[in-house]
């Protein structure tokens, strides 16, 4: 059974008006806006959010970078003596500077 949404009557599963003031029974496409709301509330609200925290990721990403592994190449010499004790540094960083990118780059 049914119920209707104005009168509180019960109507027949299929029934597509209320037996006793008329109203449809249908659906009508909710109102979206609330889903909205939660989703700005949740994500970042304003426009500008996403941009600070992709600035502040890519400015984390590239001190990690320069601080770990860029300094230590010296011209060619580091290809003759790789030391793999900035390599996983430097990945990180690499990982956190796309990561800021995506955040700059995605779209609402």
């Amino acid at each position: 059974m049914t119920y209707c949404p104005k009168c509180g009557k019960k109507n027949d599963d299929d029934a597509t008006y209320c037996n006793d003031c008329g109203t449809s029974l249908t659906g009508t496409p909710g109102n979206n806006k609330k889903k909205e709301e939660c989703e700005d509330e949740c994500f970042g609200g304003s426009r500008v959010g996403p941009y600070i925290w992709g600035i502040i990721i890519i400015l984390i990403g590239l001190t990690i970078v320069v601080n770990s592994g860029l300094d230590k190449i010296e011209g060619m010499e580091w290809l003759q003596s790789i030391d793999m004790g900035w390599l996983l540094p430097f990945i990180i960083g690499i990982a956190i500077i796309l990561m800021g990118a995506r955040m700059l780059l995605k779209k609402k």
